[in-house]
């Protein structure tokens, strides 16, 4: 994931409390220390009476009381079932424990026993204040109403009642116009429903570009004067609209296709669309000379490198079978490659007689290269990645005259160049922070970042 920023100030604490919880964990594994044991039933837990006091304010009291119970060595529990650790009311925050202790095997039970009864976790109100959240992480308003039908579905019988008031919290204006045809519209659920299909009409009617008159609301105004009380009325001149046509955006439809720049003094991601750069994080503890990828969950990984920190840690191998394939018609080096439209795009680099502007594309199917436009400017060490549906070529170093010689002198780029429509366009915008970067395609929410 995303190196995250670190106080510099904080992390020799957190190195400490990381060594401390490895210590204690490895004293209990091994059964060193154990000074007091949890009986449930027929199941024991060999613990330590320190850290159960320190993280449980029940053990806290019991051991510094004079209470019998607190000086054994065998601490009977009652009323506790050693097997029942989930319940519809802890298993989001055990869920989320498991994500942050980085304990697949919790997460994955809790995420299991979630799947499981998750129409059950939340009753209508809850679900009612949850969908008219606009800081609800959805990127379609399609997923909100799928949602809700199927916790409908899962008790029909005792929630067909609730679902009139509940689609009021679904913004329709902003799922297209077919899915509402086909997909609102014709479900069974809501063609049996007189009531919703008028609530519906005014929906259509937004579509066409018909709102309804907002109705004006008269507040009563009060003012003391002496003894004698003078009442008014003033007319307040805004209104609000029937909630099933509120349109705002939801939070997570701010997600936008951004270049992300990842170097050793911090992350920028660039909007090639607004021309807006955003800064994506300051962390300083990503290592030199590093790959980056980018995996199927939108979180992207540095990878190898020099690494900055403390201890030192050898870079991480990745081991494939190699395959011969056909050869480029160039030989070269330090050049700039990526996978578009699934075919490999190689351009620029090095080759005997110097820099090359040269492109070719490699067609996995027929396993032949083919010549491609040039890119206008000799370069190397070019980086190249895709994104909706364009090439981008960022950075790199090119052959430029000196401030103070006219001969020409390997020079770091910073600019942006975007293919399309058979020709490449640019500069689009030059960055500095794309000196010396790994450019990454990805996608990410400009309202959780900050604009330069």
């Amino acid at each position: 994931m995303a190196a995250l920023s670190i106080d510099p100030v904080e992390q020799p604490r957190m190195y400490q409390q990381t060594l401390l919880q490895d210590g204690l964990c490895d004293l209990l594994d091994n059964q060193k220390f154990v000074d007091c044991v949890l009986k449930i039933q027929d199941r024991e837990f060999p613990c330590h009476r320190l850290v159960l006091a320190a993280s449980s304010p029940f053990f806290k009291a019991m051991f510094l009381s004079n209470l019998e119970e607190g000086g054994k060595r065998e601490i009977i529990l009652k009323d506790v079932e050693p097997g029942e650790k989930l319940v519809l009311g802890n298993c989001l925050a055990i869920f989320r424990l498991g994500l942050l202790l980085d304990c697949p095997r919790l997460a994955f039970t809790a995420r299991e026993f979630i799947c499981e009864r998750y129409q059950l976790i939340l009753g209508p109100s809850e679900l009612a204040a949850i969908i008219t959240s606009d800081a609800l992480n959805v990127d379609r308003e399609e997923v909100v109403f799928e949602s809700l039908m199927d916790w409908v579905g899962y008790d029909r019988m005792e929630r067909m009642k609730e679902l009139p008031d509940l689609l009021h919290c679904v913004r329709f204006r902003l799922i297209p116009v077919d899915y509402f045809t086909e997909k609102v519209e014709d479900h069974k659920w809501i063609r049996a429903n007189a009531e919703v299909k008028k609530e519906l009409q005014l929906i259509k009617d937004a579509h066409k570009g018909r709102l309804p008159e907002v109705k004006r609301s008269r507040n009563r105004k009060s003012k003391m004067a002496g003894d004698k009380e003078d009442e008014e009325d003033s007319d307040d001149e805004q209104g609000l609209l029937p909630g099933i046509l509120n349109n705002n955006p939801r939070f997570g439809m701010f997600e936008t296709d951004l270049i992300l720049m990842i170097s050793d003094t911090g992350s920028v991601a660039y909007d090639p669309v607004g021309n807006e750069c955003f800064v994506a994080s300051e962390s300083t503890e990503i290592p030199k000379n590093h790959c980056s990828l980018v995996t199927k969950e939108n979180q992207f990984d540095p990878m190898s490198g020099e690494w900055l920190g403390m201890p030192s840690l050898p870079g991480p191998r990745c081991l494939f079978e190699w395959k011969e394939l056909a050869p480029m018609k160039l030989a070269r080096s330090l050049f700039a490659v990526t996978v578009h439209n699934d075919q490999i795009y190689v351009a620029t680099g090095v080759t005997d007689t110097g820099l090359t502007s040269t492109v070719e594309v490699y067609d996995i199917a027929t396993n032949q290269w083919s010549e491609f436009l040039e890119f206008p400017q000799e370069r190397s060490s070019m980086n190249m990645i895709t994104m909706g549906e364009c090439l981008y070529a960022v950075g790199g170093f090119a052959m430029m005259p000196s401030e103070i010689s006219d001969q020409p002198q390997p020079t770091e780029m910073n600019d942006i160049w975007r293919f399309e429509e058979d020709c490449w366009n640019g500069i689009l915008r030059e960055i500095s922070y794309a000196a010396g970067a790994t450019i990454l395609a990805v996608k990410l929410n400009t309202l959780r970042l900050t604009k330069m």
